[in-house]
């Protein structure tokens, strides 16, 4: 089985249920992005709060990658019926290396 939730959009492998993530509010609270305690909140799918501040700052860092360029966003997290949280995110440039096969020269070093 392969197909999509109607609902959240994730791809499903699997016959089991499917429960879609619970939806966060984020915004920046960041002073030094001005914000604006009056700035809307997006909703995030995510499992967690955590996981929405993540979500929500690696969508918000496509244009200059600040956060990638070693800075930090704050941003606030909030649901119904939960106390908010605030999460400072930080992003990194990972380097990652892999080799394949060329061609087989059938000597050894």
């Amino acid at each position: 089985m392969s197909n999509y939730c109607p609902i959240c959009e994730e791809l499903i492998f699997s016959w089991e249920p499917h429960v879609c993530d619970p939806v966060w509010n984020v915004r920046i609270d960041d002073k030094d992005y001005n914000s604006d305690p009056d700035d809307e909140f997006t909703p995030v799918r995510a499992p967690s709060a955590e996981s929405a501040a993540c979500i929500f700052a690696e969508n918000w860092d496509t244009e200059d990658y600040t956060l990638l360029s070693g800075d930090e966003l704050l941003v606030l997290v909030s649901r119904p019926g939960e106390p908010e949280q605030m999460f400072k995110v930080y992003g990194q440039m990972v380097s990652e290396y892999w080799a394949e096969a060329a061609c087989t020269t059938g000597t050894s070093a």
